[in-house]
């Protein structure tokens, strides 16, 4: 028995996708995860700086940007207060430029008030707990095609430790959406 690090890939880029059974799918096997880990990051900071249909070539996603548009403008036509648990243009922005850093190979530390561990505006939603963050369609999203996925743990890529980044752009476009779905995991291999 061998103890090995496996960077398992499976993406729709640089175009979309519409099904599992389309997604091209890559594995490569290193002997320790330092090795593993820097090209978990390296395949990451490709596809996100390159232009493709999830990036713009400068580590931002098209479709979570675009809504960050929306938000801003809603948020202007709109007066009042925001409640604790809502999702604002100033948060969304705060964890794209996270994720912008993270995309690069960096580690990187969300700033959230307590109360922001579960956030919505009722189309999508986001939870952040034990190191993990969640973004998924909420009330009335998924029935206006907002389902997205955008799920990972590589805030800090310090410990050793199975590592992911899920992303599912369905963010009310009308092609399909684009996706990657890229793992770091320990596995056992059998020797001969």
């Amino acid at each position: 028995m061998k103890k090995v690090w496996v960077v398992s890939l499976r993406t729709s880029l640089p175009g979309t996708g519409y099904s599992e059974e389309h997604l091209k799918k890559t594995v490569r096997v290193f002997d320790s995860f330092e090795k593993a880990a820097v090209s978990f990051r390296k395949t990451i900071r490709e596809y996100a700086f390159a232009d493709n249909s999830m990036f713009d070539g400068d580590g931002r996603m098209k479709q979570f940007d675009n809504y960050l548009r929306e938000i801003r403008g809603y948020e202007k036509d709109e007066e009042g207060d925001y409640y604790d648990g809502v999702i604002t243009a100033e948060k969304l922005e705060h964890i794209l430029d996270v994720f912008e850093k993270l995309f690069a190979g960096e580690n990187a530390k969300l700033r959230l008030d307590d109360d922001d561990e579960c956030c919505t505006d009722w189309m999508i939603a986001f939870e952040y707990k034990d190191g993990v963050i969640r973004f998924y369609g909420d009330d009335d999203g998924p029935c206006n095609g907002y389902d997205p996925t955008l799920t990972t743990n590589i805030f800090s890529m310090e410990e050793r430790e199975n590592y992911f980044l899920y992303i599912d752009d369905r963010m009310g476009q009308d092609e399909n959406p684009s996706q990657f779905f890229i793992d770091l995991t320990e596995t056992t291999l059998e020797e001969d």
